[in-house]
């Protein structure tokens, strides 16, 4: 997407109720600023104008703060595909595509699926394994979320993408 493409959607997204924040330029899902802050309050439209001059991601914080917003991560592509077989062999299809119709996205390296519900039931871990050696960030990285919500519910701990 070219720039004026991102700032367009970013904007949009933005008029639509969704709290909009920029990722890093780096390919991670890192955001731009310091994001807690917009955890409970959007940016302003004047801000949203500062960020978006020339970027190539738009990053959105779930939950209450975008109205009831919520997100299913799937963090990388072959549990994505194996997720898809057994929800196929399950009969259960027609309703996976009647989700990613709605909003499903490619991420650097994986899916989210975006949806609005009633309740959110904030972040949980879906699906997980042990850490590999060279995945690890630090001594105690043992486990890796392969698929888990995320969602802010206005009393609990936060979390944005």
């Amino acid at each position: 997407m070219t720039p004026e493409a991102v700032r367009a959607a970013a904007v949009l997204a933005y008029q639509q109720g969704l709290c909009v924040i920029p990722p890093m330029e780096d390919g991670s899902k890192r955001p731009l600023s310091e994001w807690k802050r917009y955890q409970s309050a959007r940016p302003s439209s004047g801000q949203m104008k500062d960020w978006y001059g020339e970027r190539s991601g738009i990053g959105l914080i779930t939950g209450a703060v975008s109205g009831n917003l919520e997100c299913v991560d799937f963090d990388d592509l072959e549990t994505y595909e194996a997720f898809v077989a057994l929800v196929t062999a399950a009969g259960l299809d027609a309703l996976m595509k009647r989700i990613e119709d709605g909003y499903s996205e490619r991420t650097p390296k994986g899916v989210h699926w975006l949806w609005f519900c009633e309740e959110i039931e904030g972040n949980q871990k879906l699906a997980r394994r042990p850490t590999l050696p060279t995945e690890k960030k630090h001594d105690n990285d043992n486990v890796k979320a392969l698929i888990e919500t995320r969602g802010l519910r206005a009393h609990q701990g936060r979390d944005q993408h």
